[in-house]
């Protein structure tokens, strides 16, 4: 049998949203395929960040670039501290992002990829 929810949940709509999961896939393959970003995200080490916080993924990439890609796993806002100065912010699946004198506050289920000013760090 056809899901009920055809008429709403569907590659048509996905690709009338630009805030879908299917825009947000292709820029994530975007970012992986630029010419700036595929040797680190490609070839570079993987360290990781903050593995005591609850909920959060978080880890570097480190290679000609230092990358920090991080998400919230949970319903709830949570703070993650930031370990140097934000240089850009490459992919995120919300409209927002707040930095506080704590750190980047994620909102839930947010998900971002930065890059970071020192590739040195």
């Amino acid at each position: 049998a056809v899901n009920p929810n055809y008429t709403w949940l569907n590659l048509e709509a996905q690709q009338a949203d630009p805030n879908s999961v299917y825009h947000f896939y292709k820029r994530l393959i975007a970012l992986r395929s630029s010419s700036a970003y595929r040797e680190t995200l490609v070839y570079g080490e993987t360290e990781p960040y903050l593995p005591e916080q609850k909920n959060l993924m978080a880890y570097f990439r480190r290679g000609d670039r230092l990358l920090l890609i991080a998400g919230n796993f949970q319903a709830a806002p949570q703070v993650m501290p930031l370990p140097g100065p934000v240089q850009a912010v490459l992919i995120n699946n919300l409209g927002t992002l707040e930095e506080t004198p704590e750190g980047l506050a994620l909102e839930g289920y947010q998900f971002v990829a930065l890059e970071l000013a020192d590739a040195k760090s």
